[in-house]
Formats: structure tokens, C-alpha cells, sequence
């Protein structure tokens, strides 16, 4: 078994405190069992309980996981509050574990017809309007509307107030929804 260090990463914190991470051959079973009865109680809709299966799997070299625990605390399922800090963190562990992930996700359908919405009201001159919507969009995940926002609030264009905090509140969050 080989141990990957992770106190020297700073993710210590995003495994629950551990110091390390054990990472182990596949064959050897040692995040497999934990990975399959997490699968199995989130599939009989308790995913509390699940949580710690995923977590222990992901201590044990996971990266499936990791990234399924990311998923769950990103979009708030199966009962559990959505938590932003959690999911980057656990997304942190899939990608040192090795899961492969897709930097520029896509945007749902939903988000982007909100962000093409609001680009066609920012044409038109409807800033009051457009900014509704990129809100909408940017809280529903899309990156575009987020470094839109902050750009609207860095230059106070078509009549919006200028605000650098929220400006640069929005374009930490495209950043962090992979649109910097």
C-alpha cells in the first residue's frame, strides 16, 4: 500500500482531517467495499449514511468518490444541503486522486437559455432586466453570466451602479465555475 501525503497539499482539512491518504491497488479491495455500500445506501435514498462510505472510500485512494461526494455537496442531493466550501474541497481530493475532469464544464440547457436571455436584454438596453437574469443564471452555475455580472459591475455599463465588491464577488465566481 502506498500512502500519498496530503498535509503537504493542505487537503488534510478536505478529507476530514486525516494526514493522509491511502492509496491503494484496486485489486486489494481497499476503497472498493466502503465505494459499493455508499452506492447501495444512496440508492435506497439515504444518503447521509452514505457520505461517510464515500468519504472513507475517497481516504482510501477513491477518486470515484471523491467526485461523487463533490457532485452531492454541488447540487444539494438526496436530502443534504448544497455546500460549495465541501464540493470544492472534495473536488480538490478527485482531481490529486487522479479522476479525470472536465475543466470547462458544460451548461445545462436551463442556465444557458437564462444567460442568452439576459445577453439579448443587455443588447436591447434593459440593464435592470439583464442583470435579473445573469443573477438567475450565475446562481444556477453558469460561469458566463457570473464574469458577465462582473464585468457590468466593474464598468457600470448600460446604468448599473458601479460595485467593485460585487464585481469582484462575481468574477471570483466565473473563475471558480471554471470562466475566468
Amino acid at each position: 500500500m502506498r500512502l500519498l501525503l496530503v498535509a503537504a497539499l493542505g487537503l488534510a482539512a478536505a478529507v476530514g482531517g486525516c494526514g493522509y491518504l491511502a492509496r491503494t491497488d484496486p485489486s486489494a479491495g481497499g476503497a472498493e467495499l466502503p465505494l459499493r455500500q455508499a452506492a447501495g445506501l444512496e440508492n435506497e435514498g439515504r444518503t447521509r449514511e452514505a457520505i461517510e462510505f464515500y468519504a472513507q472510500a475517497a481516504r482510501r485512494g477513491s477518486p470515484t468518490a471523491a467526485m461523487r461526494l463533490s457532485e452531492i455537496y454541488a447540487k444539494g442531493i438526496g436530502g443534504i444541503s448544497a455546500d460549495p466550501a465541501q464540493a470544492r474541497r472534495w473536488f480538490s481530493v478527485a482531481r490529486v486522486l487522479g479522476e479525470p475532469v472536465d475543466p470547462a464544464p458544460t451548461v445545462p440547457r436551463s442556465r444557458s437559455s437564462l444567460f442568452e436571455q439576459a445577453i439579448a436584454l443587455d443588447r436591447q438596453g434593459d440593464a435592470t432586466e439583464a442583470v435579473r437574469l445573469y443573477l438567475r443564471a450565475a446562481r444556477s452555475g453558469s460561469g458566463l453570466a457570473a464574469r458577465r455580472l462582473g464585468e457590468i459591475y466593474g464598468t457600470g455599463a448600460n446604468g448599473v451602479e458601479r460595485d467593485y465588491v460585487l464585481s469582484l464577488k462575481w468574477r471570483n465566481a466565473a473563475r471558480v465555475l471554471a470562466e475566468d
